[in-house]
């Protein structure tokens, strides 16, 4: 694991929410309350991504950004089975619809396998020494290194974000 101790504090907090997203998903599919265990479930995935990522020195500012990203360094490497890049993208999909859509809701059996799903990927991030055995960057220059590749990034779309429509242009 990485020495630098404020690096470490954040991946044990990253982990730790995973874990305890995991705890809460079952427990709401316990509760028959499947759209929010299915919301839970990808959640609890999602941030041992981000921390996976972290430990790789890579932080994305979008949830697509996180998925691409895990995927392209440990799915399409071999660090992961390859299914699991497909089961990360079906639980982003069922949480959107989850929390988002009011005709539509998760069903049991798809709460369960996205409970199942979350506790594999989960799993195999937290016993693979690789995803925090490799030293990181401190996180003072890795917050500096994300900044700069953000500007760099506006800078190439010709700003920030797109003005809404009608609405005047930042300068």
């Amino acid at each position: 694991m990485s020495t630098d101790p404020a690096l470490q504090e954040q991946l044990n907090s990253m982990m730790s929410k995973a874990r305890r997203s995991l705890k809460a998903a079952r427990r709401h599919l316990a509760d028959s309350d499947f759209d929010f265990a299915a919301s839970r479930a990808y959640y609890a995935v999602f941030y041992a991504m981000e921390a996976a990522l972290l430990t790789r020195g890579v932080t994305c500012s979008t949830h697509g950004g996180v998925l691409a990203a895990f995927s392209e360094r440990f799915i399409k490497t071999g660090a992961l089975p390859v299914e699991f890049g497909s089961k990360a993208a079906r639980l982003f999909r069922e949480r959107q619809i989850a929390d988002y859509e009011f005709d539509m809701s998760v069903n049991g059996p798809a709460a369960e396998q996205d409970v199942a799903v979350a506790s594999d990927i989960l799993g195999a991030v937290e016993e693979d020494d690789q995803f925090f055995s490799r030293p990181c960057l401190p996180m003072k220059l890795l917050d500096r290194s994300q900044q700069e590749r953000q500007s760099r990034r506006r800078a190439r779309r010709g700003g920030g974000r797109r003005a809404a429509a009608g609405a005047p242009a930042r300068a």
